[in-house]
C-alpha cells in the first residue's frame, strides 16, 4: 500500500483534537514503515521534518525548520505520479489538496458546524455548510471518531454508511508524561475541568454550580481547577458571575491555570478526586478517554459520543440542566465515600477500551482494503 498523508494540522502549536490524531497517525506509520509521503499540502517533506515534528509534538518552531533552515526543506512536490500511484489520506476534511489520489479517505471528527452552528465563527458554518458536502462526496472511505458522528454524517449530509469507518481514538502516556507523575502541580483534593474555554465546552454550567454552592464549597474540603486554552468566546463565560468566582478564587477553592503542557497532563489528572466534563457534544471525547484510563471518575453530559467513551462508568447529566448536574455530582461523590476503589477500577477498565493501536489497525486495514480495490 502506498500513501500520501497530509499533515498540516502538526503545524498547530498545542496537539488537541485533529492535530493529536495526526501526531499519532504519523507517529505509527513511522513505527510501522508504512510507505508514506508525508505532506503540507501539495509540499512533500523531507524524512527530517516530519521527523522532528512527531519528535517535538509541537509546530511552535516550524518557521525555524521550514523557513530558517534551508538545508532541512524539502523542495519536493507531489506529482501527477504520485496522486496516480498513491492513496490520499487527510486527517482533516477541509484538505488545501483538490486533486484526486488514486483513492481518497479523509477523517471527519464532527460535523458540528452544521449541526450546532450556534457554537461556531458564522464563516465557518458559512464554509463548511457550502463545502462539507461537496468534499465528502469526492472521497471514497470517510473516517470518523464515534458512531454518534456517524449517525450525524448519515443523517444531515446524506454520507452511504459503507463509506464510513469508526475508529475509536486511543489514549497513551508517554515516558516522559510518567517520570512526572509524582509531581504535585495544585493543593488537593481538587476537581478537575479540563477543556478549552470555548462556549461549545459549556464550563459556564460549572461555574454556576461553584456560584450556587458558593458558601458549601468554601467551608468544604474540594478544590476546583480549571485547565485548558483560552478558545473563542471565552470572555463571556463568566458574565454575571464575577464577583461571586473573585470570592471562590480568593479563598483559594477555585483555580484558573490555563493550558497545562502535554507532558504534566497525566499527574494533572491523575491527583484529580474526579473530572466534570460538560460539554454540549464531542465527536469522541479524549479527556474521559484520558480520565477514566487513569481510574480518575467523570462526570460529564451525554452530548454527542460521550456516552459511548463514559460506557457504565461515567456519572451522566444533561448540559442543559444545572440540576442534572448537581444530582450527577451528588452520585459520584456518595459512590466515591462508600467505595473509592471500587469506582476508579470501574473507571479503569472503560478507559483500557481506547487503544491508539487499535485506532491505527482499523485505519491501516480500511486504506489498505481501499488501495487493493483501485490498484488492479
Amino acid at each position: 500500500m502506498k500513501l500520501i498523508f497530509d499533515v498540516y494540522p502538526l503545524l498547530n502549536t498545542h496537539y488537541t483534537g485533529i492535530p493529536q490524531t495526526t501526531w499519532h497517525l504519523a507517529r505509527q506509520f513511522l513505527v510501522r514503515k508504512v510507505d508514506c509521503l508525508y505532506t503540507f499540502g501539495y509540499r512533500v517533506l523531507c524524512a527530517e521534518e516530519i521527523n522532528h515534528l512527531v519528535q517535538c509534538r509541537s509546530g511552535r518552531n516550524w518557521r525555524s525548520i521550514f523557513v530558517e533552515q534551508p538545508g532541512l526543506q524539502s523542495q519536493r512536490f507531489l506529482t501527477a505520479s504520485d496522486l496516480k500511484e498513491r492513496i490520499y489520506f487527510s486527517p482533516h476534511v477541509m484538505s488545501c489538496l483538490t486533486a484526486r489520489g488514486l483513492g481518497n479517505a479523509r477523517f471527519v471528527h464532527d460535523i458540528s458546524s452544521v449541526t450546532m452552528p450556534q457554537f461556531h465563527h458564522n464563516d465557518t458554518v458559512m464554509i463548511d455548510n457550502r463545502n462539507l458536502p461537496v468534499d465528502l462526496k469526492l472521497c471514497d472511505s470517510i473516517f470518523t471518531v464515534s458512531e454518534s458522528s456517524k449517525a450525524e454524517l448519515i443523517r444531515y449530509l446524506g454520507v452511504p454508511e459503507s463509506k464510513i469507518t469508526v475508529a475509536y481514538p486511543g489514549v497513551e502516556w508517554m515516558s516522559n508524561q510518567v517520570e512526572l507523575a509524582s509531581k504535585v502541580l495544585f493543593e488537593k483534593p481538587y476537581v478537575l475541568v479540563l477543556a478549552t474555554r470555548e462556549p461549545r465546552k459549556n464550563l459556564k454550567l460549572v461555574l454556576k454550580y461553584l456560584v450556587k454552592n458558593k458558601a458549601k464549597i468554601i467551608a468544604g474540603e474540594l478544590n476546583y481547577v480549571f485547565a485548558g486554552p483560552s478558545g473563542w468566546g471565552s470572555s463571556e463565560m463568566e458574565e454575571g458571575m464575577s464577583h461571586a468566582l473573585n470570592e471562590l478564587q480568593a479563598s483559594g477553592k477555585l483555580l484558573f491555570a490555563g493550558f497545562v503542557p502535554e507532558e504534566l497532563k497525566l499527574t494533572l489528572i491523575q491527583d484529580a478526586a474526579y473530572m466534570i466534563f460538560p460539554a454540549f457534544f464531542e465527536g469522541f471525547g479524549s479527556p474521559v478517554a484520558e480520565a477514566l484510563s487513569l481510574g480518575t471518575p467523570v462526570a460529564c453530559s451525554f452530548g454527542g459520543s460521550l456516552p459511548e467513551v463514559g460506557g457504565d462508568a461515567a456519572y451522566y447529566f444533561s448540559p442543559d440542566s444545572l440540576l442534572s448536574m448537581t444530582d450527577a455530582i451528588a452520585s459520584l461523590e456518595i459512590d466515591l465515600k462508600i467505595d473509592r476503589r471500587a469506582v476508579r477500577l470501574k473507571a479503569s477498565k472503560q478507559g483500557e477500551k481506547f487503544s491508539w493501536q487499535t485506532f491505527t489497525d482499523t485505519v491501516l486495514e480500511n486504506l489498505g482494503a481501499l488501495y487493493a480495490r483501485n490498484a488492479k
